[in-house]
């Protein structure tokens, strides 16, 4: 049997992954334009340089997924070594990576064997997915055995993320322009969780403080938790993510617990001084 490749595209974001699995793991980037610039995510500009760039532009970026033609000729290159391939993209609510991939994955049916997931999740959440089917793939399991766990540990990955203002929301397209200064002008910061792939309205607070209280409370919903990652923006931004880190690791002691900086293509989606925690249950 050979041995079963992952890919996955750029807005996965992994967490002490080592070379062994990351060898088994190939990554498509996302492209995104910003100011006149276009940059592969993941390969020409890092997370800290993108958000730097983010807050002094001012404009809204443009975030193009992996076309058809990217995913296809990935799956190529891979079938020199491997003819079974488990593809985990960003949800499809959030990026035409999966459609893309499924149409690359369509004529190479027969000579390669495709399997093509929507993790319903961006970030670490793909992440954490991506980590797994890699080290499924070392134990020499099936495609569809593999295939089939990572879906089933999609439903244990949950995430809320805060964004500072409506206004970022509608810069990165997701509010429209009378809400925005609607919610600016009441001085309404919004909260978003992840909820069958897409972000949906959770709640909304009036300072920053009172959004690090909820997502304490957010993740104390779960019983089970195995990690907790917290994400943050720009480097301003970190003070406040060590705090929410320190009181998280107090509130659960059993739980591995790691803080992140936002890759471009979720800063994209909650703006650069955003904030987020993702919870995976056991």
């Amino acid at each position: 049997m050979s041995t079963i490749r992952i890919v996955t595209d750029s807005s996965a974001h992994f967490h002490q992954i080592d070379a062994t699995l990351s060898q088994q793991i190939a990554i498509v980037p996302h492209s995104i334009c910003l100011g006149g610039r276009s940059y592969r995510e993941g390969v020409d500009v890092s997370s800290e340089e993108f958000l730097d760039q983010l807050v002094n532009y001012g404009g809204a970026p443009e975030i193009s997924p992996p076309s058809p033609e990217d995913f296809a000729a990935q799956f190529r290159e891979l079938s020199r070594s491997t003819h079974e391939i488990v593809c985990v993209c960003v949800s499809r609510r959030l990026s035409r990576a999966w459609h893309n991939a499924r149409q690359a994955a369509q004529p190479l049916l027969g000579k390669l064997d495709i399997a093509v997931i929507d993790s319903m999740s961006i970030s670490v959440g793909l992440g954490i997915l991506a980590h797994a089917a890699a080290k499924f793939s070392l134990e020499q399991i099936s495609a569809t055995t593999l295939r089939r766990s990572i879906i089933m540990m999609i439903p244990r990955i949950y995430s809320a993320f805060f964004a500072n203002s409506m206004e970022d929301l509608y810069r990165f397209g997701r509010a429209g322009s009378s809400q925005a200064i609607l919610g600016d002008m009441l001085g309404v910061k919004p909260i978003f969780a992840m909820e069958d792939g897409d972000l949906a309205p959770m709640e909304k607070v009036s300072t920053r403080a009172q959004a690090s209280e909820r997502l304490i409370e957010f993740a104390s919903e779960f019983s089970n938790i195995e990690a907790l990652y917290v994400l943050y923006g720009r480097r301003e931004r970190a003070v406040e993510a060590r705090q929410l880190y320190g009181r998280l690791a107090a509130k659960f002691p059993r739980a591995e617990i790691s803080s992140l900086v936002f890759r471009p293509s979720l800063a994209t989606l909650v703006g650069p001084d955003g904030l987020g925690l993702i919870v995976h249950e056991r």
